[in-house]
């Protein structure tokens, strides 16, 4: 897919005009304004933003530092993820399905604010975008035995996963971006 606006196709040959017909430099001036029954040509629509890349699993095999980890509530608009301002963490996939995730806060905790998130179990690409996490081990019960699926965008060594979850009753969308380490 072409991204840039450049036209490369060549020009196509000038041919002289037919006898009687005014040459070129005699041409009438069009007038600036175009004529009732003329409609004005409408704007070229902006070209559509690249699809994301595709993700393959040996693009996500190795291991991973978080670079962030923050939310994007209802209206759009950024905040804090649940580990503070500048988390730390590492996440692994290995060629043999597994993944383990280690997230904590770096910064004071306030009373009854979560201080880690983690878990071990396996991973699946689901489409060509998105990778499933099945949770086997965690400090949270509940997580155990569920499957937790994150859009995956991947540019360079840095990878992008979105999730999605509910917080008293409003959905929000996780972000969290990380760097490849191996």
């Amino acid at each position: 897919m072409r991204t840039d606006l450049r036209d490369d196709t060549p020009a196509a040959p000038r041919t002289p005009a037919p006898s009687g017909a005014p040459a070129p430099s005699q041409a009438p001036t069009p007038s600036r304004t175009p004529a009732p029954s003329q409609a004005p040509a409408p704007a070229p629509a902006p070209a559509p933003a690249p699809a994301p890349h595709s993700v393959c699993a040996r693009d996500l095999i190795g291991s991973w530092h978080l670079l962030s980890f923050h939310e994007i509530d209802h209206n759009g608009a950024r905040q804090e993820g649940p580990l503070g301002p500048s988390p730390t963490g590492r996440l692994i996939y290995t060629s043999s399905g597994l993944v383990s995730v280690h997230m904590m806060r770096t910064s004071r905790s306030r009373a009854g604010a979560a201080s880690y998130m983690g878990y071990l179990g396996h991973w699946r690409l689901v489409g060509r975008r998105s990778v499933a996490h099945r949770i086997l081990v965690s400090p949270r019960r509940d997580w155990i035995g569920s499957e937790q699926v994150r859009e995956a965008v991947l540019k360079c060594d840095r990878l992008t996963l979105y999730a999605e979850t509910r917080i008293k009753g409003v959905l929000h969308r996780r972000v969290l971006a990380w760097q490849r380490v191996t």
